[in-house]
């Protein structure tokens, strides 16, 4: 069993149903408000090391509880002290806390939950805190299941699928992870900033933020300089929470309070709308979302001209390269693969390469998404073909190019592959590679 109280660095996730009728009312009497383990009735069920441990992580003495049947005991003991479990209900995820106290203890449950004794799990719950428009189908995208599943069970996620709910989810582990002190609901940071908001609304306070500039904008509406996300609109780029909270003054939405600045508050709401959102803290996640064929038609709206050639707008032409080629989903975990040596690599070890270099590229050329780049590694295939040591022949084949070093190992590696990227629509830009360095 894995002592609870020893910290990991990568906190666990256990998925926990809670609505329905058989456990809507353990709901209703242990985990919408806090309940008393001082109380006779249920600290005559505790010894003295389960008192003790609940005296560590709830000083007040109040805490929510929750549990599990002896089937999940398994995951259960996997879990320790500074896990997450999501609450599950209604379709949707409902809310997600930090794991405190846990215990095997049925006289503990029975006395909990007086419905039906069925439970001998007993764990606590710190930091509870509501999940705004998360469905099961979301869900279920971002762990790579059925769009049908129901998530109906106790579940505990791998630590690959925990790392995928935390990044599609937006979980601040910073905040979901700190240890319960007082209760301190106005500095609770609130769910649902994009709420009631239209393209509309959004709209006009892009066009506000473009008419007063960024300054004047985000003083007239007490905002702070975007950390995360930022909004790309035509010839700019405007802070995204800003934006979302002049929209609400503007409309007469309530605006006051700390708004959660995450993926599923701010910027998965704002691309349903239409728009594309850059992570300015990670090149990793593409503006339009995971899916690359949201990228092919949406060019022409958001790659300036070449020759007004900026870090803003590489950073740009990369992001939208790298969603467009399936390497841009920002997950942590996610792998990919090499499109030269065919290996499958996590994201941050894949480029979108050229295949022809942009700067010899033709306008039309340069925004021919996905076609006029391919996904190549870091660990040595975008060096090599970049600087002519391999090159890729009309057939699709990997062949020496000129300048090649005899008994590179890695180029070596990599002479007579059949590329699958390499394709109709790839083929004149290989051509013009291999003319350079055959």
């Amino acid at each position: 069993m894995v002592d609870p109280f020893v910290p990991r660095k990568q906190p666990r996730l256990l998925i926990a149903p809670s609505y329905g009728a058989a456990v809507k009312g353990r709901w209703h009497n242990t985990m919408d408000s806090p309940i008393s383990f001082k109380d006779p009735a249920v600290a005559v069920h505790l010894s003295a090391r389960e008192r003790q441990d609940l005296d560590r992580h709830h000083h007040d003495g109040l805490a929510r509880f929750w549990g599990a049947k002896p089937r999940f005991d398994r995951d259960i003991d996997q879990l320790t002290t500074g896990d997450l479990v999501l609450f599950t209900g209604q379709s949707r995820l409902r809310y997600i806390g930090t794991l405190g106290f846990k215990t095997r203890n049925e006289r503990l449950a029975s006395a909990l939950w007086q419905d039906e004794p069925s439970w001998t799990n007993v764990y606590s719950i710190t930091e509870l805190q509501p999940i705004a428009d998360v469905s099961y189908p979301q869900l279920a995208a971002f762990l790579h299941f059925s769009p049908q599943y129901s998530f109906q069970r106790t579940q505990l996620l791998t630590p690959e699928q925990t790392s995928w709910v935390i990044a599609g989810v937006g979980i601040d582990l910073g905040n979901a992870q700190a240890p319960r002190q007082a209760e301190q609901p106005g500095r609770r940071r609130r769910a649902g900033i994009a709420v009631g908001l239209d393209r509309a609304a959004v709209q006009d306070a892009l066009d506000e933020w473009r008419d007063l500039g960024k300054q004047a904008f985000l003083q007239k509406y007490e905002a702070n300089e975007a950390a995360r996300y930022a909004i790309i609109d035509r010839d700019c780029e405007a802070d995204a929470m800003a934006i979302l909270l002049g929209a609400r003054h503007r409309t007469g939405l309530p605006a006051d309070g700390h708004w959660r600045g995450d993926l599923v508050n701010v910027a998965a709401p704002l691309r349903k709308l239409g728009f594309a959102v850059v992570n300015i803290a990670s090149e990793l996640e593409g503006p339009l979302g995971p899916q690359p064929s949201a990228y092919v038609t949406r060019a022409h709206e958001f790659l300036g001209p070449t020759d007004s050639l900026t870090l803003q707008s590489i950073r740009r032409e990369q992001s939208f390269l790298r969603g467009a080629l399936g390497i841009g989903t920002g997950r942590p975990g996610a792998q990919a693969e090499c499109a030269l040596c065919g290996r499958l690599l996590p994201e941050d070890l894949l480029v979108a390469s050229h295949i022809k270099p942009r700067a010899r590229c033709t306008e039309s050329e340069r925004i021919d998404i996905p076609n006029i780049a391919m996904p190549a590694c870091l660990l040595g295939c975008d060096a090599l073909y970049e600087r002519g040591y391999i090159t890729v022949d009309g057939d699709g084949t990997v062949r020496l190019g000129k300048t090649a070093e005899p008994h590179l190992l890695a180029q070596d590696q990599l002479i007579g592959r059949k590329l699958t990227i390499h394709n109709a629509a790839r083929a004149e830009y290989f051509a013009w590679h291999h003319a350079q360095h055959a």
